[in-house]
């Protein structure tokens, strides 16, 4: 049986053990771990007592939710008390904590105690739970800071005083040397100095302080680094001393001032108020800030020594929040390390011992890999860097309201600020701000923005009134006015100036309208008020309502009047002078040329192409007329053969071609264009002389370009108005004055230049403009009215009602002569006048009477040379001669003429009476004498031995008479009269061919004394044929005549005629006619055109050279 039982229980051992070993680890499991935290908390700090155990408590809460493995961990608080920032205390405090076996350890707060407890942490492994600013805090050991970086914060706040509000100046107002670690990188990177001061509540000091930033009106933006609950007494003494307006804005750095009291904002006037948090928005659902502090003072209410403390309005709620946060993250990590190890208390801890807690390294690096998709506690997600500061922390920035506080944005490392306020609420509350407000303007009295209108008493200044003024700027405030619901008085700037900085001892100043503006002594400033970079930097600005840049205005040149030459100014004087030497040259060019070419030289007459006399048409006369007929453009009848010529001609005409086009293409211009004939036309000529003076307004935005431009046009030009004295000017009126008086002009703003040039037409705009820009109303800087009066002027804007105030002001109000702008630039080019074209008439006068005074000597010279020949007076040739040149008959016979006896003037019933003979009296009754009546028909030569022609017409070349026919006979021919002579003396002695050849330079021919016949000489060479001026005499028979001149017969002379009865005359040739001679369609006996025995055509020997 034994060994039986024996086996039983033998097999009964295994499962026992393996049952109990199960049960033992399930009652384990349910069995809680309780680990200690410890706290180091001054003295009467009840609140942040209260708040530690009601974090632990909320800590074990969420250990309780998310032990899936269920633990059973559980924190225990352990609260040491040390007198405030006591090291020394604070270190046996620490000790006193290792030796209770602590995981962690929070505070103290206060610098010194808080370090000497972080390096008893270190040495121990022991995590140091901070909630800080980090300013003392290792990058390395165990230190827990839940706080953002002081770092991160001042980023912050300069990314928003620079980027978001544009501040350029700061004041900073501190309670702590060591809270001015947070303003470091703002510091460090705001490009002008920030002016620090104190806040001491002690001995009322912080008044004074208030006070010196009143007095100095240097500062309006603030930056306040006091506690949450000395706010109210802050805005409540800047209240009283009026820095409560619009004008100031103030940036509180405590992270608590959205929870202070809302009264205590009551009193501020206008003033932006600004704050950071980094709580998250009160309105999210869960566990928030607004139950952990009404946890923590319900729990104050319910402690005994609350009535013995002062602590209830120093609740810090953010601290309180980063407690909280922190010991939940704490719990975090407990529930991560447990995964991996067991998590027992340190037992064997002491000071004096070297032994530290090993799982507290492995707790560490599992609450700082903690993400932030993981956990997100009242002051946001965390996420911890490589140094192990709490990175990428959202930074709300608050801005106070009508309704409290609200969020302007937010900062983080990774995105830096995002604006996310609604503007169009922004607005609609300034608007609603601006109602029933009554603004304070700075202007100064300019036209046509701001003219007064009413009485001006002697001593006191004028009105405010509004209605009182007039001008652009008064009509484009009452639109704005009507918009916004506001009221507003004038104010003239007392020292008349818009506003210019001077640099005195090192500080910028500035006056004018600008510093009005500064000093917050008006709301607005409207004028002619240019927008620039510096003006910007200290004040604000609208968007631009009016668009401009800066121009000259000079007193208008008056246009001279017309020369009569004005044909002549297309081109210059010099020019003219290069074209006539450029004709004459040529002209002597083409003469040597056609000299020494042997192909300009030709056979003298068409029908005799073999002869050896030679002609070349191109001697002096020629050549200067064919030049000056192709530089009119209009040719003439000597035209080039040989290729030299040629070429000369086509450059000349190429020159001619370049000339005349110029020369029309500015004729036209200028005779349909009135230039301005100013000294300057621009700025660079302005700068060029010192003859005429030049300034500007003094102290304004333009000297202001000229003084700062880097254009060394611009740089000239300003360094000859600082130089010079009196060339700036105080007002626009007196400088207008000025340019009118004397040799002076003046540099303003385009829209002024106009409105004066309109008014005024003795006035001109000078050039374009030298810059562009535009007016706006200025604002003192971080003024709230901005916004709104912006977006009223880009109302009025697309409304066209500031176009259409601009165009009543400057085109019809105070208009008495209207002058166009662009008079002195472009006249009326469809028609010319007759000033600017009267000189080509005068010179068409000019040319004709020339030519008659020509015409007048000539004829004089001609009847002056045949009286030797004639033996007449002279007063008988010119009336021979004007009787020939006045009668009205087409075809004109000199011999004939000079035949006919004039009978005496009575006779005639046309002139005055008397035997005496006169040049009066016989220019007075020959034009009435009947003209000598002739055939109007071609005549031919009455030779029996002549070759009778063809049948319809004469041979073209006709050949000569016989010796036996030696006198003159009229025959018809095809029913017309025709006249021939015959001189068989000079047949008889004259060569058969070739007469002019050059061995024979000269040939016979015979005298009036032996013969009936006699010659005229032409006095041309291949030219247009005129009528002889002398008669030879009988001594000169048998005289050589050279063959340069062509020579034609006469017919008898005047004497033989009066026997032309006795000739044998066909026809109705009767005596005394006169008889046409016609030598078209016969030849020469001695083949030369026009010798004896060859019909003669009048009006071919009278005009041109005879062709064959």
């Amino acid at each position: 049986m034994q060994p039986r039982l024996g086996f039983r229980r033998t097999s009964l051992i295994p499962p026992l053990l393996i049952l109990s070993v199960c049960v033992v680890r399930q009652f384990r499991a349910f069995e809680s771990v309780e680990l200690a935290i410890g706290a180091i908390i001054e003295k009467n700090d009840l609140a942040q007592e209260i708040c530690f155990r009601k974090s632990v408590s909320e800590a074990n809460k969420l250990l309780q939710r998310h032990d899936s493995q269920r633990r059973g961990i559980q924190l225990v608080p352990v609260i040491e008390n040390i007198v405030e920032d006591d090291s020394f205390e604070a270190a046996r405090k620490a000790c006193r904590l290792l030796e209770r076996q602590v995981i962690a350890i929070y505070g103290p707060n206060t610098p010194n105690a808080m370090e000497t407890v972080q390096s008893l942490a270190n040495q121990f492994g022991i995590p140091h739970l901070q909630i800080d600013w980090g300013y003392r805090q290792s990058s390395r050991g165990f230190s827990l800071n839940v706080h953002p970086h002081y770092l991160a914060y001042g980023q912050a706040l300069y990314d928003y005083v620079r980027k978001a509000e544009y501040w350029d100046t700061v004041a900073l107002i501190y309670y702590s040397e060591e809270s001015l670690y947070k303003y470091d990188y703002l510091l460090r990177n705001f490009d002008q100095p920030v002016t620090l001061r104190k806040w001491d509540m002690v001995n009322d000091n912080y008044k004074y302080v208030i006070k010196q930033f009143k007095t100095t009106q240097t500062h309006f933006r603030f930056i306040v680094d006091i506690p949450f609950w000395e706010v109210q007494e802050f805005i409540s003494t800047a209240n009283n001393y009026n820095m409560t307006s619009q004008y100031y804005s103030y940036v509180f750095t405590d992270w608590d001032i959205q929870l202070v009291d809302p009264s205590a904002f009551k009193v501020v006037q206008g003033a932006n108020i600004t704050t950071f948090s980094i709580l998250r928005p009160l309105g999210e659902e869960g566990y928030g800030i607004v139950a952990l502090l009404d946890d923590i003072r319900l729990s104050l209410l319910q402690d005994e020594r609350f009535t013995r403390t002062t602590s209830s309005r120093r609740i810090s709620p953010t601290q309180s929040a980063l407690l909280y946060d922190g010991l939940s993250l704490l719990a975090m990590g407990l529930l991560a390390s447990s995964k991996t190890v067991d998590i027992s208390p340190p037992t064997g801890l002491t000071c004096s011992g070297t032994r530290g807690w090993n799982p507290g390294l492995s707790l560490m690096n599992d609450i700082r890999a903690i993400r932030p998709e993981n956990f997100r506690g009242l002051t946001g997600s965390f996420q911890f860097d490589g140094l192990g500061w709490r990175s990428n922390i959202n930074l709300h920035i608050l801005e106070h309201g009508a309704e409290g506080f609200r969020q302007f944005g937010y900062w983080n490392m990774e995105e830096g600020l995002t604006v996310t306020r609604n503007f169009s609420q922004i607005l609609q509350e300034m608007q609603t701000e601006l109602k029933g407000k009554v603004l304070r303007i700075t202007t100064k009295e300019e036209k046509p923005y701001m003219m007064y209108k009413g009485n001006v008493t002697s001593g006191e200044p004028k009105s405010t009134d509004p209605k009182d003024w007039r001008g652009f700027c008064i009509d484009l405030l009452n639109e704005i006015g009507k918009e916004l619901n506001f009221t507003y008085t004038i104010n003239l700037v007392p020292d008349s100036t818009y506003g210019n900085a001077k640099i005195i001892d090192g500080e910028e100043v500035w006056d004018g309208m600008v510093q009005e503006l500064r000093t917050r002594k008006a709301d607005l400033a409207v004028g002619s008020f240019t927008i620039t970079y510096d003006r910007e930097r200290v004040i604000d600005f609208t968007t631009p309502f009016m668009y401009l840049g800066i121009s000259i205005i000079y007193k208008r040149i008056e246009d001279k009047e017309a020369s009569l030459f004005s044909f002549l100014q297309p081109l210059s004087a010099p020019v003219w002078g290069y074209i006539l030497a450029a004709t004459i040259m040529v002209s002597l060019v083409l003469f040597v040329v056609a000299r020494f070419s042997p192909y300009e030289w030709k056979a003298d007459h068409p029908c005799n192409l073999n002869s050896n006399v030679l002609e070349n048409k191109f001697d002096m006369l020629n050549s200067i007329w064919y030049t000056f007929g192709a530089l009119m453009q209009k040719g003439s009848d000597v035209v080039p053969h040989a290729m030299s010529t040629r070429i000369i001609a086509g450059f000349w005409w190429f020159f001619t071609l370049i000339v005349i086009s110029s020369y029309t293409a500015n004729l036209a211009a200028y005779l349909t264009v009135a230039r301005m004939e100013s000294p300057i036309e621009n700025a660079e000529d302005l700068a060029k002389q010192t003859k005429i003076k030049y300034g500007t307004t003094q102290g304004g935005s333009t000297a202001a370009f000229f003084q700062h431009s880097k254009f060394p046009v611009y740089k000239r030009m300003w360094q000859f108005m600082s130089s010079q004295k009196g060339v700036l000017m105080n007002s626009t009126e007196a400088a207008i004055r000025r340019v009118k008086r004397e040799e002076y002009a003046f540099i303003l703003e385009s829209t002024m230049n106009e409105y004066y040039t309109q008014r005024d037409c003795e006035l001109i705009q000078v050039g374009g403009l030298l810059d562009s820009k535009g007016y706006g109303i200025g604002l003192p800087e971080g003024s709230k009215y901005r916004d709104p009066i912006s977006e009223t002027i880009l109302k009025l804007q697309h409304s066209q009602t500031i176009h259409k105030l601009k165009f009543r002001w400057w085109q019809e109000m105070d208009i008495n002569v209207t002058c166009d702008a662009k008079q002195n630039k472009v006249s009326d080019t469809s028609s010319l006048d007759v000033d600017k074209v009267s000189g080509c008439f005068v010179m068409l006068l000019i040319g004709m009477g020339a030519a008659l005074i020509v015409s007048l000597f000539e004829f004089l010279y001609d009847a002056y040379e045949r009286m030797p020949n004639t033996k007449r007076t002279l007063h008988e040739e010119a009336a021979r001669a004007f009787r020939f040149s006045t009668s009205c008959a087409s075809f004109r016979s000199r011999m004939a003429e000079e035949a006919t006896k004039l009978p005496p003037p009575p006779s005639m019933g046309c002139g005055p009476g008397g035997d005496k003979f006169s040049l009066s009296a016989a220019l007075a009754y020959a034009p009435c004498l009947p003209a000598p009546e002739l055939p109007p028909s071609q005549f031919q030569v009455d030779d029996a031995r002549e070759n009778k022609a063809p049948s319809g017409e004469l041979s073209k070349c006709a050949t000569g008479c016989t010796p036996s026919d030696n006198g003159l006979s009229v025959t018809t021919y095809q029913g017309k009269d025709v006249l021939s002579f015959c001189n068989k003396a000079e047949e008889a002695t004259a060569p058969s061919m070739y007469p002019h050849s050059p061995t024979k330079g000269t040939h016979r021919v015979p005298s009036q004394d032996s013969s009936e016949f006699r010659q005229a000489d032409t006095g041309l060479e291949g030219k247009s044929v005129r009528i002889a001026s002398r008669y030879p005499n009988g001594d000169q028979f048998g005289k050589s005549v050279e063959h340069t001149k062509e020579r034609w017969l006469h017919g008898p002379k005047v004497s033989g005629l009066q026997y032309l009865p006795q000739t044998q005359i066909s026809g109705k040739a009767t005596p005394g006619r006169r008889v046409p001679i016609s030598n078209k369609g016969q030849a020469s006996v001695d083949n030369k055109p026009g010798s004896a025995g060859t019909p003669i055509d009048a009006s071919d020997f009278l005009i041109k050279k005879v062709a064959c």
